[in-house]
């Protein structure tokens, strides 16, 4: 009975005399004050009815053996999903790159406004994001023109990793993703946009400098986006993040209650190739986003398979070498990481025209604009 309530390496970690950091979940949230009272000392996680502490092999038969404790699991990390290096380019190289991408692009645009033009779909007139509150829940975000100007859209800055007011990205992840779903392109003339240009930012950096992080601190940020959501408007929590699936996952857990709280999760798939999905991508509440090249051919790295039943990831869109924000200018990034603010963007468009859309909603009908190429759902937009 003791051991079906502890993970299997979880068991192993501290039979080998560790003391490591855990999820202990309650089997209601009235007894989180429980696991408080024993540990004193605690990170709280309502979110997933469960606490985050450090014990040892005694403390974990003690709280096992509790009718109020319900499982007992390792803690998880969690990486940023970009492939290879970020390729740094002067703003005279990516306006050229973009410039050529568009004479030369596939032609295919998909849209919210489902008026079809031949091969084409155009964004409905008038739709751009504004009023839809987008969290970024990722590496921070810097000072860029093309979110700053003519007019901050950053509603919020919440760091969670070192605790400074004002916004920063010491890794370029969290920079790179919000401007795919929402530069402004102010910088580049518009040539390099993105989907929703005028939808409100919320970042909060729950990831470190090394583009890693511990369940904990994702944890953290998926509570405060829950806590914040009414204030800063959340609508939209895009995640270009993911982990190693696990029994009772607490990155599933902790999305699957933002979107039953009313919050369109969009999140990447991984980059670890075929049939090794990640977390928490495989939940089938969450919109999954895999990578597909400018031929609209899926990206070898992508991460994609069945999972229960569940063909992941849901929907594919850009993710191989992408102009994008750096420091300063424009860099270029691959991986689902740049796939996934892609159609969150989307779901800001499809937010702003319906705002009474629910989360499961606004999934089912960016599976229906996207258009099926050789067997997958593709989500493409010529900006």
């Amino acid at each position: 009975m003791i051991e079906k309530k502890l993970h299997y390496d979880l068991l192993k970690n501290l039979r080998e005399g560790k003391k490591i950091p855990a999820l202990v979940y309650v089997k209601s949230n009235r007894d989180l004050a429980y696991a408080t009272a024993y540990y004193g000392d605690v990170k709280k996680f309502p979110i997933i009815g469960a606490v985050g502490v450090e014990l040892n092999f005694a403390d974990a038969i003690t709280l096992s053996m509790s009718d109020r404790i319900d499982y007992i699991a390792s803690e998880t990390k969690a990486s940023t999903l970009m492939v290879g290096d970020v390729e740094s380019m002067s703003l005279d190289k990516a306006l050229v790159s973009a410039r050529i991408k568009k004479i030369n692009g596939m032609g295919r645009r998909v849209s919210i406004s489902g008026e079809v033009s031949g091969q084409s779909l155009t964004v409905a007139k008038g739709l751009d994001g504004r009023g839809v509150g987008l969290c970024v829940l990722d590496t921070g975000l810097n000072p860029h023109i093309d979110l700053w100007f003519p007019k901050c859209r950053l509603k919020c800055f919440k760091d969670l990793v070192n605790g400074i007011d004002a916004p920063y990205d010491d890794n370029g992840h969290g920079t790179f993703v919000s401007g795919v779903a929402a530069g402004g392109g102010i910088m580049s003339a518009k040539k390099v946009i993105g989907v929703a240009p005028k939808a409100d930012l919320i970042s909060v950096k729950a990831i470190s400098e090394n583009g890693s992080a511990g369940a904990f601190k994702i944890l953290e940020g998926m509570q405060w986006i829950l806590d914040n959501k009414d204030k800063y408007n959340i609508k939209v929590v895009c995640m270009s993040f993911g982990a190693d699936p696990v029994d009772k996952d607490p990155l599933i857990l902790g999305a699957e209650a933002l979107v039953k709280n009313g919050i369109c999760v969009v999140v990447a798939s991984g980059n670890s190739g075929n049939g090794n999905l990640k977390s928490p991508a495989i939940s089938p509440y969450v919109l999954s986003v895999g990578a597909v090249d400018d031929k609209f051919n899926v990206a070898e790295f992508t991460s994609r398979g069945v999972m229960k039943g569940n063909v992941k990831p849901d929907v594919y869109a850009k993710g191989v070498k992408v102009i994008g924000l750096g420091e300063n200018g424009y860099v270029k990034m691959s991986g689902t990481s740049v796939s996934a603010p892609y159609v969150a963007g989307a779901c800001c468009l499809l937010k702003q025209k319906y705002p009474d859309m629910s989360p499961l909603e606004i999934k089912r009908n960016v599976l229906l604009e996207a258009e099926n190429h050789n067997g997958i759902k593709i989500i493409d937009f010529v900006l």
